[in-house]
């Protein structure tokens, strides 16, 4: 049983294409979820048969899109801490890969999945802190950095 001084710990993964645009999923828009109805990374809880965190965001990847990434693919883009809407402290671990151009992605989550292009960014609803997180992945392989909302 986790105990509430405990830190859940989270895993995403940003797919990004060289022209920067990154794979992001709308969230269902069910009021009980966190952030309902916004856009966010793709990912979910660390389970107890992960036995790195690399492996577990590329188990959230392919459960929510059947997309197979090995976990040496996988590139650490940011860590940090957050406190949900509900008051749980959670460490979310964030990684960044190329997508491949071939595997097809599926929405077995959320309204819809699908790449978005940096200039779009000012335009949508993101989860808290997420669309720092999109940035920085859209900034590894953009060539300049992403324009800010505001």
């Amino acid at each position: 049983m986790l105990q509430s001084t405990e830190k859940r710990q989270y895993v995403g993964v940003i797919l990004v294409k060289p022209d920067g645009s990154v794979l992001a999923q709308h969230r269902d828009n069910i009021p009980t979820i966190l952030g309902p109805d916004t856009w966010a990374v793709l990912g979910g809880r660390r389970e107890s048969e992960d036995s790195t965190l690399a492996k577990g965001a590329a188990r959230e990847l392919k459960e929510e899109t059947d997309y197979e990434i090995a976990e040496s693919e996988l590139r650490f883009l940011t860590r940090d801490i957050y406190v949900t809407e509900k008051g749980a402290q959670v460490e979310r671990s964030i990684f960044w890969a190329v997508y491949d151009e071939s595997q097809e992605i599926h929405c077995h989550e959320g309204q819809e999945i699908r790449f978005v292009r940096p200039d779009e960014f000012k335009t949508l609803n993101f989860y808290t802190g997420h669309e720092g997180f999109f940035r920085l992945a859209a900034e590894k392989v953009f060539s300049r950095p992403i324009e800010r909302k505001g």
